[in-house]
C-alpha cells in the first residue's frame, strides 16, 4: 500500500533525482498522463477561453508531499527496526573484535619485551663468544710462551750448578735442551731472551774445553798407567772421574766415562780438536 501511494521515482535504487529533468517533476506532481492532441486542442483556444493552468495540469497538493515524505520516513524505521538486531549483533561482534585486537595488541608487545629481553640477555651475549675464543686462544698461547720461557730460564740458570759439580756431560744436555726450547716456542724473538743463544753457546764453548782437558788427561793417565812409570804423574788422579775403587773396576768406569765423553765431544763437533791437542 505505501508502495503505491508513493511516487514510483522514490523507490528507484539508482535514483539520483535529476531536478533539472522536467520529467522529474511530472512523475511526482502530475498525478494522470496528460493527451498531449487534447492539450493542443486546448492552446488553440487559449485566445478565446479564459481557464485555469490548474485544469491543464492537474497537481498534487502540497500537503501530500508532506505526506509520502512521512510515509518514507515511518518505511525507513520500520526498515531499521527490522534489521536492529542484526545490526547490534554486528555491533557486538565488532566491539569483541575490537577487544581481540586490543587483548592481541598488548601480547604482541609483550612478546616482542621478550624478544628484546632474550637479544639482550642471550643472543647479543653470544656474538661475543668466538671472539672470546680467539682472545682465550692468544692467552692460552702466551702463557704458553711464558712456561716454555720460565723452562729456558731454569734450564740456563741449572746449567752453571752442573759445572760447579763438575757434572760437564749433563751441562750439555742442558745447553742443547735450551737450544731446541729457543726453536720450539719461538723464545728467541723475545726482546729478554736475545742474549740466551750467546750464553748457550758460551757455556758449550766451556763444556767442550773442559770435556777435551778430561779425556786428554784420562788418555795420558792410562799410558802412565801402562808404561809402569814411577814418575808421581802417572799416577795422575782424574779430578772429573766419581770412582774410588782401583784396579779392572776403576778401568771399566773410566771407560764408560771416555766413551760418553766421546759422544758428547762428536755431538757438539770438539772431537776433532780434542784429537790435535792429544797428538
Amino acid at each position: 500500500m505505501l508502495k503505491e501511494e508513493i511516487p514510483e521515482i522514490f523507490w528507484h535504487e539508482k535514483n539520483d533525482l535529476d531536478l533539472t529533468n522536467p520529467d522529474t517533476f511530472q512523475s511526482i506532481f502530475f498525478t494522470e498522463q496528460l493527451d498531449l492532441d487534447a492539450l493542443a486542442d486546448k492552446e488553440d483556444n487559449l485566445a478565446t477561453v479564459d481557464t485555469s493552468i490548474h485544469t491543464w495540469f492537474p497537481l498534487v497538493p502540497p500537503d501530500s508531499l508532506n505526506h509520502c515524505l512521512d510515509k518514507v520516513e515511518i518505511a525507513l524505521l520500520e526498515a531499521v527496526r527490522e534489521q536492529s538486531s542484526a545490526f547490534f549483533e554486528e555491533s557486538i561482534r565488532f566491539a569483541t573484535l575490537q577487544e581481540w585486537i586490543e587483548s592481541l595488541l598488548k601480547e604482541v608487545i609483550s612478546l616482542q619485551a621478550k624478544v628484546d629481553s632474550l637479544f639482550k640477555d642471550s643472543i647479543r651475549p653470544m656474538k661475543t663468544v668466538p671472539a672470546d675464543h680467539s682472545e682465550k686462544q692468544e692467552w692460552q698461547s702466551v702463557i704458553e710462551l711464558l712456561d716454555a720461557a720460565n723452562e729456558l730460564i731454569r734450564c740456563k740458570a741449572s746449567i752453571a750448578g752442573f759445572l760447579s759439580a763438575a757434572d760437564d756431560l749433563t751441562a750439555l744436555d742442558q745447553v742443547y735442551y735450551g737450544r731446541q726450547k729457543l726453536k720450539q716456542n719461538n723464545l728467541a724473538q723475545l726482546q729478554a731472551l736475545q742474549g740466551v743463544t750467546k750464553q748457550l753457546d758460551q757455556y758449550e764453548k766451556l763444556i767442550v774445553t773442559n770435556l777435551r782437558e778430561e779425556l786428554v788427561e784420562s788418555f795420558l793417565d792410562w799410558n802412565a798407567s801402562l808404561s809402569g812409570s814411577t814418575n808421581p804423574s802417572a799416577s795422575y788422579s782424574f779430578s772429573r772421574t766419581t770412582a774410588t775403587g782401583g784396579g779392572a773396576g776403576q778401568n771399566a768406569e773410566n771407560l764408560a766415562r771416555v766413551r760418553d765423553i766421546i759422544q758428547a765431544l762428536t755431538k757438539c763437533q770438539g772431537l776433532g780438536v780434542t784429537v790435535q791437542a792429544f797428538n
